[in-house]
Order: C-alpha cells, then structure tokens, then sequence
C-alpha cells in the first residue's frame, strides 16, 4: 500500500533509508521524532502518511518561501494543499480556514505564528485533524542554532488534542537538541529515528585563502555542474555574481530583501539550469529539490555547524560525488567571533532600549499586555540616537525573554531601485522639476540604487526634504507607475505584541541570555576546531553531532592528502604519467580518464587526478576537457 503511493504520487520504487519506518511510526498514532540529514527526505514522511489519515495533516514551518515551495510541488503531484502565514488579508484567511474545515486540503502549512492565533485554533475545533508534523523542529529548542520562542508554543495544541499524534522532523540537532525538543513538545515516549550524518558522496575541503574572490573563479572554471554560493551580506551576493559574470560563468544573486517574485524567478532559472551559480545569503536554499548540485562553497565562514552542515548538504542529493568548499582567512575568524558576540547585550543596554521603546510608544508602567503597535525601526533608533542593529537584536534578545514579539515581518522596509539609466534620469528631471529635488535626495542619500534594491525610509527622506511622510510617498508612487523607480512598499505594517505588561526592570530569568550567549560561542568555536582538524572532515562534523564513527570518509581534503602520503611513490608517478599522455594525445574529460583502467585501483586513478588539478598541472576548460597547464 505505501509503496503504491510513492510510487503514484511520487515515482519512486522504494523508500529511502528510515523514511517507512518513521510513516509506519506516525500511522500507527504514535509521537515519532526524526532525525533525517540534509538530503534525506523528510517532507515524505509527512507528506505520504497525510494522503492516508483521515482529515488534515497541519504541518508548522518556519519560512513562508518554503511553505510555497512545498505546495507548489504537492499541488503538481495531484495532491491539495495550501498555506497560511501573516501576509494574507483577514478575507483570504476567513475563506482559507473555511476550505479546511470542509476537508479541501490534505495538507496545510502554517507558521507557528499563525498556528497561536485564536481564529485558527476555533477553526481546529471544528476540523478533523489527522496529525501534526513541526518541520525544522531544532528552532523550538534555544540549544539549536535558530532559536524562535513563538515555536515553544506548538505544545499547547496537544492539550487542545491529547490523542493527536505529532511527527518532530529536523536536519540537524545534537543529543540536547533532540531531547530539548522531545521535552518542549511533549512527546509521549516517542518513537525516535536517526539516520547517519555521513554522507560519503560529499568531499569536504577547507582552503585558507586571502584573495577568495580569485579563488572562486579559479574553482568554477575547473569545476563542472551547478552549485551554490554562500555569502554573509547582500552587498557581496551582486558583486560576487558580477565578478563571474565578467569571468564568463553565468550566476545570478539571491537574498530575502529582493521581491518575492524576482526571488522565484531567480530560483526557477537556476533549477532549470539556465543559470549555472547562485551567489545568495542563507535565505537561499531551504526546501529545494535540485538532486545535482555538484558544489557548495561557502565564501564566508558560517555561524555554526548546523548551519554549515546544512548548507553544504545541498550538495549531491543524488548520491554522485560533489564538493563543498569552505574558504576563509584569519581575519574571517575574529569577524566571526566579533559578529556573534555582537547579538548579545549586557541587561543593563537592553534595559534601556526596552524603557526607551515603551517610552517611544507611550507604554505606561503596568499596562500593555498583549498590546500591539506598529513601530517604525529607523524613526524609533533615530529619535534616540540608537543603531538599528543594536536595537533590533535587543529587541530579540526581550523576545527570548518573553517580554514581547516581533512580527515576521519585522525588518522588511520599503525597497527602491531607479529603472533607466542615468541619461534618460537626467533627461526626466530636466522635463519635470517637480520630481528633481526627490530624485537627488534619493541618489545622495542610497548608494547602488541602480544596480539593486535599496532599503529606504520614507520618513527619513521627508525630514532631508522638508515635506511630509504622504507627499514622499505620494511621489514615490508617481514615479514608479511612470517607470522611473520600482517602489517597492511595505506588504505588512511590522509589529510588536507585548506578552507582559510594561516592567520597571528587565531579568534574565535563570541566566538564559549568558546561557544562549555561551552556546553561540561554543559553537564558533566548534567552526574554528572544523577549520583546524587534522583528521577526516566527515568525522568531525559527525561527532560534532554526537555520531561516533571510525572509516574516514576517504575523499575530504585531509583523507586525500593522507592518501598522497601513504600511495607508493612509483604508482603515483606511474598513473600521473598515464594520465599526462592520454590528455595530451586526445580530448578528454575526467570520466574519460577513469573509464581507462590506468590502475587496479580506481580510486587511486580518481585521487591521482585530483591532486594535479588541484597542483594546476591539469585544468578544466570551459567545455570540461582536461587540458595541461602550460
């Protein structure tokens, strides 16, 4: 029966290690929790079991590109489904919760946000529910690396259905993870399926490098297939891909600030391989069937384990070997370091910041619970002479607290980027000098605007002008429908909720924020102790995860060299002379090579082959032929 329906909705034959296990689990009603790494298909394990149960399946997931990406693909499948999240006007959530009700969806998706509204729960009342499934589960747990308190909460829904089994599905979680989210769920002894954090198709490579940006490029020409990469801003995801580009290597750039609908696009292209590198923030990636990317790299260091092992898990999802490089240099790690104890603030800062923003919305002394506000970020931190970024993650840290709630929707200001050229702009304002002073304001103030979109604050634009709020946006708009400028505006009013009432004094209850503040350092430091193994790449990362394992992995950076070390110095001479001549007499490519049997031992021949593309004695051309270097 379950492999009928894999195979009619899905196409696939058989399941992959663990997955009928974890489906078998959850249809017999029981609290299952499973551990699959990047890769590994979970969304089956939700997705299949849902077409069985009667009712819905409610699955919680943190991003709402992801809920698209996954409807998307079950509504090509055959399958109904839908997704919930704050963006949607109160009339499309009334005929949403409406065609759950009447059983229209088997599958729908909900942020944890939208999951703790009262519209929603009354409608759950009312609605047969066939189980709960919490994708990317490690964010309820404040030992993971994406803690978010509004998932702590899910819990409350067992109570409203005590006999309502839930599916517990992460990539990446240590031991106190794992147990961190069995507890915070309440999981009645559930039934709990890890798979290997091992994935011996994946090379790992750390190359200390200071000029990354000629490292890129020499990496890609002499690498084959799409890939990925990782940077920390969004400044460097444009200039990155311009750099490619202008190399000849066709890339495009991806990070959440862009509309929804370019992102799509951008995404799609790179699917369909139209473009073949995605230079992107970690925004990128989550929730993506592509089977063949064949390299990952990460320009920047990453802020942990989790973080990295996820990221780089994009890598080979069809099982044939890739590579996931990371690069850094010295300075990269004490910017790291910088960065992460940056986040964090004494009690006495965030005391201040929290008086100062009660203040600013006239919040008095005991009042205030469940009060909602709309607040503006810039006008606030410049009313008080505070930084954004220092505010912002103040206000985060009150969030894990429990003091208040940010929106999702919190740091998403308007956007605006010039359509024509600089010409046709001058052109413009010698036509209508109406707009001149707007237009040089804007230039002066955003640098780039017409490369890419740039954040903008209406307010801060009306106070260098002299106008009012209305008259700035009024002409914003006028340009825009003339296609001067795109202008982008809010599509959500960001909010705070306060979840006690206006206290005179903020306390870090049991030490939480020296607790968080202490975990996220030890996790910089497991990067750095990564950065400086001397044994096999995938060994550390698996015990890193608590997974002992003793066969190396035999294709990272450190087992290749150990390999170099340990080959007889006569085979090696012998298959790199082999290899030498056949590319000189004829054009070939890497598989090419390997189908010549220059050795009994194949991966001798492979191994021999990537150290004299790595030593630049051989190199890709642009049509992936091996060619010598001189």
């Amino acid at each position: 029966m379950l492999n009928e329906v894999l195979q009619k909705h899905w196409g696939y034959s058989s399941f992959r290690d663990k997955q009928e296990a974890i489906i078998r689990s959850i249809l017999d009603g029981k609290d299952t929790f499973a551990l699959l790494p990047t890769g590994g298909g979970k969304s089956i394990c939700y997705q299949l079991p849902a077409l069985l149960f009667d009712g819905v399946c409610i699955v919680v997931s943190p991003l709402v590109a992801l809920m698209r990406d996954q409807v998307q693909q079950l509504k090509s499948k055959g399958i109904s489904a839908t997704y919930l999240y704050s963006g949607l006007s109160s009339n499309e959530i009334s005929i949403e919760l409406e065609n759950i009700r009447n059983s229209r969806y088997k599958i729908v998706y909900v942020s944890p946000e939208r999951l703790q509204s009262k519209a929603f729960k009354q409608n759950l009342k009312r609605t047969q529910v066939g189980f709960l499934a919490v994708d990317e589960a490690h964010c309820i747990s404040q030992w993971g690396h994406d803690f978010r308190p509004e998932y702590r909460q899910i819990a409350e829904i067992k109570e409203q259905f005590p006999k309502l089994p839930i599916l517990a599905l992460t990539a990446s979680a240590t031991k106190n993870v794992v147990q961190d989210i069995i507890d915070q769920l309440k999981l009645e002894s559930p039934a709990i399926y890890t798979k290997s954090f091992k994935r011996d198709n994946l090379s790992y490579r750390v190359i200390y490098e200071e000029n990354k940006r000629n490292k890129i490029v020499e990496l890609l020409q002499r690498t084959n297939g799409s890939g990925i990469i990782y940077v920390r801003t969004r400044r460097k995801t444009k200039e990155i891909a311009d750099l490619l580009n202008k190399k000849k290597i066709i890339a495009d750039y991806y990070h959440g600030g862009l509309p929804s609908q370019i992102r799509n696009t951008k995404q799609d292209k790179w699917i369909n391989n139209e473009v073949r590198v995605v230079v992107c923030t970690n925004a990128f990636g989550m929730g993506i069937d592509k089977s063949d990317v064949r390299f990952v790299i990460h320009y920047d260091l990453p802020e942990s384990i989790e973080a990295y092992y996820q990221e780089a898990g994009r890598a080979g999802r069809d099982g044939k070997r890739s590579i996931c490089s990371l690069l850094y240099e010295e300075s990269d790690v004490i910017q790291l370091r910088t960065m992460v104890s940056s986040q964090f603030h004494d009690i006495k800062h965030i005391s201040r910041i929290y008086e100062s923003f009660c203040n600013y919305l006239k919040l008095a002394v005991n009042s205030g619970l469940d009060a909602r506000f709309d607040i503006d970020l810039a006008d606030f931190s410049r009313k008080f002479e505070l930084k954004p970024l220092d505010v912002y993650t103040a206000l985060k840290q009150l969030e894990k607290l429990g003091y208040l709630h940010l929106s999702p929707s919190f740091y998403r200001p308007s956007k605006l980027k010039v359509s024509i050229s600089s010409t046709l702009l001058y052109d413009f304002q010698l036509r209508y000098p109406g707009f001149d002073k707007l237009i040089k304001t804007v230039l002066r103030s955003y640098a780039g605007i017409y490369d890419y979109y740039a954040t903008i604050n209406e307010a801060t634009l009306a106070q260098r002008l002299r106008w009012t709020v209305a008259e700035v946006k009024e002409k914003l708009n006028r340009l825009n429908d003339l296609g001067v400028v795109s202008y982008q505006k809010e599509t959500e009013k960001p909010f705070v909720t306060f979840l006690q009432r206006r206290v005179t004094e903020i306390v870090d209850r049991e030490g939480l924020l020296k607790q968080s503040k202490k975990r996220s350092i030890a996790k910089v430091n497991a990067v750095v102790k990564y950065l400086e193994s001397e044994s096999c790449r995938s060994n550390e990362i698996c015990s890193y995860f608590g997974e002992s394992t003793s066969d190396t992995c035999g294709v990272c950076d450190l087992c290749l060299l150990q390999k170099r070390l340990t080959l007889n110095k006569g085979d090696f001479s012998s298959i790199e002379d082999q290899i030498m001549d056949l590319i000189q007499s004829k054009k070939c490519r890497p598989i090419d090579v390997m189908k010549q049997k220059l050795s009994e031992d194949l991966d001798n021949v492979r191994d021999v082959l990537y150290w004299l593309v790595e030593d630049k004695k051989i190199i890709l051309d642009k049509s992936g032929y091996l060619q010598p270097s001189n």
